[in-house]
């Protein structure tokens, strides 16, 4: 089957296009003769990390290697070739146990480290099976082309070496397919709204802010939960057109709120890992405020503790440039990482939110335990200066241990207000 005219020159083994011409062909076949073909990827990161330590001669040998001993176990009937960055094999007339059954050859083979000028290395490349048309459906080439490498990526992500892929993993692909394609849509189509959770005193009862979080309704899809859209959102760039519609649209509302309960209110407005490892979000903040005619000084932004411990130089050196801006930070979901003193009192914020996994025990259990977490959280905030706030607050029996055994101030959960629209919002505290 090999005809090696179209070959790329290092690696001996078809490019990607020279591949996809004669895959077509393969697929055809199979589809008019019912019959099956087994795909595998090995992929090529590993050759990476080689090309960073000896540089790019070094890595084309660890991927000769990688060819050579993944060509030493294929049956004769096979196309071999590059993709973007992974070996990929097609076998025609092999169904997916058979086809699993040579990868974890090809794997066995791969484990033995490879030495070059006295370095040695473990290349162990993830290894991706799939079953033509069982697992990806008779769909044309280029669909196939797709869903192959969100395979390979998917492969990336498990602990297992040679991972077999399913009809669920092409359900889910298609899934994060259908949401990509409809949230390009979601601005321009008006299908995104603001919804506003309110932050109270405590004792008092009294609103003193509020946080604003987004809503997707899609024609097609429907009510879209955000912890569903937003991670497709930053996956594909698409975050980077939804912060500044939100910045605008609450910079509006806030307006709007102070005017009713005073020029102290303050919206929170959370900022994504995207964002802040962004080097234009304090031009992406500027410009959104502008259009909204309104001034940093009135929102909160919010960023993750896990994105704190994840980069702290990058998100110190943001929170600056946010605070030289006038604007207030807030650290969300506070506890659930190993935050220190030393590191709170370095970073510049205003607000602390103690996580709700720690509030929503309380009435269940009243665990010692869970109190002296808060309790702690609340010496640390106190210690550096920031306001504390409780989220997640559903209980009566919850605000009363806060305020009675923690002597924490600021409460946001349902027990307060689920969110709601900034009219909605007026016509229930103001």
């Amino acid at each position: 089957m090999e005809d090696y005219n179209e070959l790329d020159e290092e690696l001996q083994i078809y490019t990607p296009s020279a591949l996809l011409r004669r895959a077509s062909l393969v697929f055809e076949e199979a589809k008019q003769n019912k019959t099956l073909v087994g795909l595998i990827g090995v992929n090529f990161s590993e050759t990476i990390r080689i090309r960073s330590l000896l540089g790019a001669f070094a890595s084309m040998q660890a991927r000769k290697e990688i060819v050579s001993r993944s060509k030493s176990k294929l049956p004769e009937n096979h196309l071999i070739g590059r993709g973007t960055d992974s070996l990929i094999i097609c076998l025609p007339g092999m169904g997916r146990e058979a086809t699993k059954h040579l990868a974890n050859e090809i794997a066995f083979e791969l484990n033995i480290p490879i030495t070059y000028e006295g370095f040695t290395f473990d290349l162990a490349p993830k290894v991706t099976v799939c079953e033509y048309p069982s697992t990806v459906g008779y769909v044309d080439l280029r669909d196939v082309t797709r869903i192959w490498g969100s395979f390979i990526d998917i492969a990336q992500t498990r602990e297992a070496q040679v991972n077999v892929m399913s009809e669920n993993d092409l359900f889910n692909i298609n899934e994060k397919q259908r949401i990509d394609r409809n949230l390009i849509k979601a601005i321009p189509n008006g299908e995104f709204k603001l919804v506003y959770q309110p932050r109270v005193h405590m004792q008092t009862g009294k609103v003193v802010g509020c946080e604003a979080l987004l809503r997707w309704k899609s024609p097609e899809l429907g009510d879209v939960c955000p912890s569903v859209f937003i991670p497709r959102a930053e996956a594909t760039g698409i975050i980077h057109s939804i912060t500044p519609w939100v910045i605008e649209r609450a910079g509006l509302s806030n307006k709007f709120l102070q005017q009713q309960f005073g020029g102290e209110f303050r919206t929170g407005i959370n900022l994504s890992p995207a964002n802040v490892n962004s080097p234009n979000l304090i031009q992406t903040v500027k410009k959104a405020l502008d259009r909204s005619e309104t001034t940093a000084q009135n929102l909160d932004f919010e960023i993750t503790e896990s994105l704190l411990l994840d980069n702290k130089s990058m998100v110190m050196n943001q929170l600056n440039s946010m605070r030289q801006e006038g604007a207030h930070t807030a650290l969300d979901d506070f506890g659930t990482g190993f935050s220190s003193l030393s590191l709170l009192a370095r970073i510049p914020l205003d607000v602390l939110k103690i996580d709700q996994s720690f509030i929503q025990k309380l009435d269940q259990t009243e665990s010692q335990m869970d109190l002296n977490v808060i309790k702690a959280i609340r010496d640390l905030g106190n210690a550096c200066g920031l306001q504390i706030v409780a989220e997640g607050m559903e209980t009566r029996e919850q605000v009363d241990i806060l305020i009675n055994r923690v002597d924490v101030e600021y409460g946001q959960g349902y027990f307060f207000g689920r969110p709601m629209s900034a009219l909605e919002f007026i016509e229930a505290y103001a």
